[in-house]
């Protein structure tokens, strides 16, 4: 994984933290936090993210994209490239 992903990654996470930490009543951000820090820790461990979903599929991009908006178009944007980048693995 490179500097740039790691990046977007450290990021991303680190904003759906503070944002589910001030929003506790909305599991939204704890659900696509919870799904990108399993595949950060998976490209991390160098795991193959499939074989560890077991079945499960992951659906934070979806989740992302129909609940958040207005003012967290960064945020979706930073999803975005991350589930691009995913798609290309």
């Amino acid at each position: 994984m490179n500097n740039k992903i790691d990046t977007l990654f450290n990021e991303t996470i680190h904003e759906l933290s503070n944002k589910s930490k001030l929003n506790s009543e909305d599991p939204t951000y704890e659900y696509i936090l919870k799904q990108l820090e399993f595949v950060y820790d998976c490209l991390k461990s160098e795991k193959d993210i499939f074989n560890e979903l077991q079945g499960r599929e992951l659906d934070f991009p979806a989740v992302a994209s129909k609940n958040l908006g207005g003012s967290e178009d960064e945020l979706l944007e930073k999803i975005g490239d991350i589930s691009i980048y995913l798609s290309n693995i």
